[in-house]
């Protein structure tokens, strides 16, 4: 990971940040054959071979605008506008029934032909959010926290795949205010309070929205198949209408630092709704050619 500050102004920050996470894997399997006893046994060895490469970049530029307005008002502003990508591939492939067990002849070319299978899958991934914040403060005594966001996926339809969440908090420093100097015991006294969307996209897969099908190829080239034509089934119920799931959570809260800030204490009281809930929904039997369907369902509350 690399990043950038760069002081443009006084009080005006610019700061950028690439991270780059890479995975390359590849393992190997070998079963030989093997004779301990009549229920001990492997009479066909086999082999498998699987490489998969995982990549993610995330991108972030944030602009910071610090101002003292005076020796009472303080006003912090910040903007900024993130992007993120995931690339996977997985390549396997597996053989069996090898002449010999030694090393030198692992690979997929020295199994028998009607053993041989290759799979190959996988996904690409995108997000992009823009973000703002402003933080006032009276006299430090009074803040006062609205911030609002937009988050755009790869993973929901095109007509749903962006969802704007905004949040607002205030909060008041009791210990501040002037019929409190006299008790000196208290060192920080703070009622605070807020609300807020945020959204989720995560635990579904990358193409619910869209229909699509699997390829069930016939080895054409096996005795009795030489007329075989490959078959398409539906591997999915697609869902058009696939959008963020979202939660809006209300809390209020006291703050409490006593004794020379030798004990602290908080309470908090917190409602927090989840709506339209991404699941995977099981199908009855026979309905469909597919046992679940992803979509929006239900609803979650905590408090």
């Amino acid at each position: 990971s690399a990043f950038l500050n760069w002081n443009i102004l006084n009080g005006l920050d610019f700061k950028t940040s690439l991270g780059i996470d890479y995975i390359n894997g590849r393992r190997r399997n070998f079963v030989p054959k093997y004779y301990v006893s009549e229920t001990q046994k492997n009479e066909t060895n086999s082999l498998s071979k699987t490489w998969d490469r995982d990549f993610t970049w995330l991108w972030e530029n944030l602009l910071t605008y610090d101002w003292k307005i005076n020796d009472k008002n303080r006003l912090n502003l910040l903007g900024g506008i993130t992007a993120q990508k995931r690339v996977y591939e997985l390549l396997e492939g597996t053989g069996r029934d090898f002449f010999s067990d030694n090393e030198n002849y692992w690979y997929l070319d020295q199994a028998s032909a009607g053993s041989k299978s290759v799979a190959n899958n996988g996904y690409h991934e995108t997000m992009m959010s823009y973000l703002f914040r402003a933080n006032y403060a009276l006299m430090d005594r009074y803040l006062l926290t609205v911030s609002v966001r937009a988050d755009g996926s790869s993973k929901l339809h095109p007509d749903h795949r962006w969802g704007i969440f905004p949040s607002f908090s205030a909060a008041w420093r009791i210990s501040s205010e002037k019929f409190m100097k006299d008790i000196a015991w208290i060192d920080d006294l703070k009622l605070r309070g807020g609300w807020g969307q945020t959204g989720n996209q995560s635990g579904i897969g990358d193409y619910s929205y869209l229909q699509r099908y699997n390829i069930n190829r016939i080895p054409w080239f096996e005795e009795g198949n030489d007329h075989a034509v490959p078959g398409i089934s539906q591997a999915n119920l697609r869902t058009s209408d696939l959008k963020w799931e979202t939660t809006n959570q209300t809390n209020i809260g006291l703050d409490l630092t006593v004794l020379n800030n030798r004990l602290t204490f908080s309470m908090d009281y917190y409602y927090k709704k989840t709506t339209d809930m991404l699941m995977n929904v099981s199908l009855p039997a026979g309905a469909a050619a597919t046992t679940s369907i992803t979509r929006n369902e239900g609803e979650m509350t905590n408090k």
